[in-house]
Protein backbone atom coordinates (compact mmCIF):
# COMPACT_ATOMS: atom_id res chain seq x y z
CA UNK A 1 0.00 0.00 0.00
CA UNK A 2 1.01 3.68 -0.80
CA UNK A 3 0.00 7.22 -0.81
CA UNK A 4 -0.13 9.06 -3.99
CA UNK A 5 -0.22 12.41 -4.54
CA UNK A 6 -0.40 14.12 -8.18
CA UNK A 7 0.52 17.95 -8.48
CA UNK A 8 -0.21 19.57 -12.53
CA UNK A 9 2.58 21.15 -14.13
CA UNK A 10 -0.20 23.58 -15.13
CA UNK A 11 2.52 25.66 -16.94
CA UNK A 12 3.41 23.37 -19.54
CA UNK A 13 -0.28 22.84 -20.15
CA UNK A 14 -0.19 26.21 -21.63
CA UNK A 15 3.18 26.83 -22.14
CA UNK A 16 4.94 23.96 -22.42
CA UNK A 17 7.27 24.29 -19.87
CA UNK A 18 9.88 21.70 -19.67
CA UNK A 19 9.97 18.85 -17.27
CA UNK A 20 12.07 19.36 -14.02
CA UNK A 21 15.74 17.72 -14.50
CA UNK A 22 16.51 15.60 -11.33
CA UNK A 23 18.99 18.26 -10.12
CA UNK A 24 15.89 20.95 -10.17
CA UNK A 25 13.96 18.53 -8.31
CA UNK A 26 16.77 17.56 -5.78
CA UNK A 27 17.32 21.18 -5.13
CA UNK A 28 13.68 22.01 -3.51
CA UNK A 29 14.48 20.20 -0.15
CA UNK A 30 18.14 21.12 0.80
CA UNK A 31 20.08 17.66 1.06
CA UNK A 32 17.83 15.73 -0.54
CA UNK A 33 19.59 12.98 -2.24
CA UNK A 34 18.17 10.11 -5.14
CA UNK A 35 19.08 6.24 -3.94
CA UNK A 36 17.45 4.66 -7.20
CA UNK A 37 20.98 4.81 -8.93
CA UNK A 38 24.66 3.68 -8.14
CA UNK A 39 26.18 6.69 -8.80
CA UNK A 40 30.00 5.13 -8.77
CA UNK A 41 29.24 2.84 -11.56
CA UNK A 42 31.70 2.77 -14.03
CA UNK A 43 28.99 3.20 -16.74
CA UNK A 44 26.96 5.77 -14.94
CA UNK A 45 27.28 9.63 -16.42
CA UNK A 46 27.02 11.40 -13.53
CA UNK A 47 26.33 14.82 -15.39
CA UNK A 48 23.72 13.08 -17.82
CA UNK A 49 21.74 11.90 -14.92
CA UNK A 50 21.66 15.17 -13.19
CA UNK A 51 20.73 17.03 -16.42
CA UNK A 52 18.12 14.39 -17.31
CA UNK A 53 14.35 15.61 -17.00
CA UNK A 54 12.62 13.75 -14.43
CA UNK A 55 9.91 12.55 -17.30
CA UNK A 56 13.01 10.39 -17.97
CA UNK A 57 12.76 7.44 -15.51
CA UNK A 58 9.97 5.48 -13.91
CA UNK A 59 10.78 7.02 -10.61
CA UNK A 60 13.45 8.13 -8.49
CA UNK A 61 13.83 6.76 -4.81
CA UNK A 62 15.10 10.29 -2.87
CA UNK A 63 15.50 11.02 0.55
CA UNK A 64 17.84 12.71 3.49
CA UNK A 65 20.85 10.69 4.23
CA UNK A 66 20.83 10.14 7.83
CA UNK A 67 16.93 11.12 8.24
CA UNK A 68 14.69 9.10 5.74
CA UNK A 69 13.74 5.03 6.29
CA UNK A 70 12.37 4.52 3.11
CA UNK A 71 12.49 7.46 1.35
CA UNK A 72 9.81 8.47 -1.31
CA UNK A 73 9.20 8.09 -4.88
CA UNK A 74 9.21 10.70 -7.07
CA UNK A 75 8.20 10.75 -11.13
CA UNK A 76 6.61 12.59 -13.75
CA UNK A 77 2.90 11.24 -15.73
CA UNK A 78 3.67 12.79 -19.39
CA UNK A 79 0.12 12.07 -20.03
CA UNK A 80 -0.94 13.85 -17.09
CA UNK A 81 1.51 16.44 -17.18
CA UNK A 82 1.87 15.82 -13.79
CA UNK A 83 4.33 15.39 -11.06
CA UNK A 84 3.63 11.84 -8.71
CA UNK A 85 4.18 11.58 -4.62
CA UNK A 86 4.53 7.95 -4.06
CA UNK A 87 5.16 7.16 -0.01
CA UNK A 88 5.31 3.41 0.50
CA UNK A 89 3.42 1.99 3.61
CA UNK A 90 4.96 1.67 5.90
CA UNK A 91 7.08 5.15 6.33
CA UNK A 92 8.61 6.78 9.01
CA UNK A 93 7.41 10.35 10.38
CA UNK A 94 10.54 11.70 8.98
CA UNK A 95 10.10 10.32 5.29
CA UNK A 96 6.25 11.39 5.43
CA UNK A 97 7.59 15.23 7.01
CA UNK A 98 10.09 15.37 3.77
CA UNK A 99 7.48 14.09 1.00
CA UNK A 100 4.86 16.81 2.38
CA UNK A 101 8.02 19.82 2.66
CA UNK A 102 8.71 18.38 -0.70
CA UNK A 103 4.89 18.67 -2.45
CA UNK A 104 4.43 22.18 -0.42
CA UNK A 105 7.83 23.76 -2.52
CA UNK A 106 6.54 22.11 -5.98
CA UNK A 107 3.12 23.21 -5.79
CA UNK A 108 4.33 26.56 -4.83
CA UNK A 109 6.45 26.68 -7.83
CA UNK A 110 3.88 25.06 -10.04
CA UNK A 111 1.31 27.14 -8.60
CA UNK A 112 -0.51 23.95 -8.35
CA UNK A 113 -3.01 22.08 -6.02
CA UNK A 114 -1.89 18.76 -4.40
CA UNK A 115 -4.42 15.99 -5.27
CA UNK A 116 -4.53 12.89 -2.90
CA UNK A 117 -5.33 9.32 -5.33
CA UNK A 118 -8.71 9.95 -3.57
CA UNK A 119 -9.56 12.47 -4.95
CA UNK A 120 -8.97 14.87 -2.00
CA UNK A 121 -6.94 18.60 -2.43
CA UNK A 122 -4.60 20.38 -1.00
CA UNK A 123 -2.92 23.27 -1.40
CA UNK A 124 0.42 24.24 -0.63
CA UNK A 125 -0.58 26.14 2.79
CA UNK A 126 -2.17 23.43 3.98
CA UNK A 127 -0.38 20.07 3.19
CA UNK A 128 1.79 19.76 6.21
CA UNK A 129 -1.32 19.28 8.23
CA UNK A 130 -2.33 16.41 6.24
CA UNK A 131 -2.53 13.66 9.16
CA UNK A 132 -0.20 10.65 8.08
CA UNK A 133 -0.10 8.90 11.37
CA UNK A 134 -3.36 6.63 10.46
CA UNK A 135 -0.94 5.28 7.52
CA UNK A 136 1.97 4.85 9.93
CA UNK A 137 -0.55 3.06 12.25
CA UNK A 138 -1.75 0.94 9.32
CA UNK A 139 1.88 -0.13 8.38
CA UNK A 140 2.69 -1.45 11.87
CA UNK A 141 -0.68 -3.16 11.95
CA UNK A 142 -0.21 -4.46 8.79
Amino acid sequence: MSAVFHITDKKKMFNQAPVLTVTECLDLIEDLVQFSFDETDEDFSLEEFYASPLSQFECLLVGIDGQSGRGFEISYEKEENAYQVRINTPATRADWRLALSFMQTLAQKLDSPIRKEDGVCFTAENIMELDYEHDIAYGIKA
